[in-house]
């Protein structure tokens, strides 16, 4: 009769398989987290044209993302625009030239386009018949006259308008454990 004991020391199997096991989660988690993004940041990009007029399509793509990845657990919906950082938290803007409000045929054309830089007040200020008083700007149209174009203040008021942070948080609760659970699956079955 033939006996046979085997014996093995499976300690170091079982730590590669938790280790993989571990890795394999974290992957998982960061294919949520970077698909929860991507939906965030598209979420903010399509609420954009409601909040504001949108006159150029790179403040849409001044929204982007940072990935996260499985050694790093984080992903983030950031605006690249600083000006952003005033629509979204409010507040006042003081300086110089805080605010430059268009009057009369330049508040028309720029409701619908932006300004070309022939008609910003810098290059208006090197025209003879363009005068600069108590922060506003006029131009002499003819002898009799005399248009408004440009007035300047010192302080403007921002509205807290964005609503980014709002977008995101809502956007992340309504789509993260679908997306978790989605990712688990598919890193389970492989």
């Amino acid at each position: 009769m033939l006996k046979l004991d085997l014996t093995a020391d499976v300690t170091g199997v079982s730590l590669f398989l938790n280790q993989l096991r571990a890795q394999r989660a974290a992957k998982a988690i960061a294919e949520a987290l970077n698909k929860t993004a991507l939906s965030a940041r598209d979420a903010v990009r399509k609420e954009m044209p409601r909040r504001f007029t949108i006159r150029r399509p790179w403040v849409l793509h001044g929204i982007g993302i940072r990935y996260a990845r499985s050694g790093s657990l984080r992903a983030a919906v950031f605006s690249r625009d600083a000006f952003m950082r005033d629509q979204e938290y409010g507040g006042i803007r003081r300086g110089s030239a805080s605010q430059i409000i268009p009057r009369g045929r330049m508040a028309i054309i720029k409701q619908s386009r932006v300004l070309p830089k022939s008609m910003q007040p810098k290059a208006l200020m090197e025209k003879k018949n363009v005068s600069y008083e108590a922060g506003k700007l006029f131009e002499r149209r003819d002898k009799n006259r005399i248009e408004l174009l440009y007035q300047f203040r010192k302080q403007a008021n921002i509205p807290q308008r964005f609503g980014m942070e709002e977008t995101v948080r809502s956007e992340a609760l309504r789509m993260m454990r679908r997306e978790f659970e989605r990712a688990l699956l598919k890193a389970l079955m492989e």
